[in-house]
């Protein structure tokens, strides 16, 4: 008889949280009446550049808010440049939500709710990560440049003076 072996499996992306979003807003609007919606306070960085098919240079909105120590992280990255799409989802998408750390479900659909809410919205729903087969990748390449958008920002950030003594 052989021994049952226990395999751990490790979700990469455990403790995010995708709300997929079907908007006519630009990403400036939207990003304004979830501001006003959420009680965030998102920021527009640099946005995400990946090679297109054809080579030219794709542009995708990228918006961040944080929303301090030990709570959520959120971005807000659009899906479209010059008509192609930055991740392949079996349900159309404008936008991502993206949330990062612990969120009670109950929060998880007040956000939700909140967002449909916002005229202009035709769908808001959550992403069903382990059904999407793409998503990993687009997570992976967002929180790259969000590691790298800020960290640049940091250095360009002047260096507090030593207190006097």
């Amino acid at each position: 008889m052989t021994p049952k072996r226990k395999i751990l499996k490790v979700d990469p992306f455990d403790d995010i949280h995708i709300i997929g979003i079907n908007t006519t807003h630009r990403d400036y609007k939207l990003a304004w009446y979830l501001n006003e919606n959420l009680k965030t306070d998102f920021s527009k960085l640099d946005d995400i550049e990946t090679p297109g098919l054809e080579g030219e240079m794709l542009r995708f909105p990228f918006y961040y808010y944080n929303a301090g120590e030990n709570l959520n992280v959120y971005n807000l990255i659009g899906n479209r440049s010059s008509g192609q799409i930055f991740t392949r989802l079996s349900i159309q998408t404008d936008y991502f939500l993206i949330i990062r750390n612990f969120l009670q479900a109950e929060k998880l659909a007040l956000i939700n709710q909140q967002i449909k809410l916002i005229p202009n919205v035709m769908m808001a729903y959550r992403v069903d990560a382990a059904r999407e087969k793409n998503i990993d990748l687009m997570l992976e390449e967002v929180e790259l440049h969000e590691f790298k958008t800020l960290r640049s920002s940091k250095a360009r950030l002047p260096r507090s003076t030593p207190t006097r003594q």
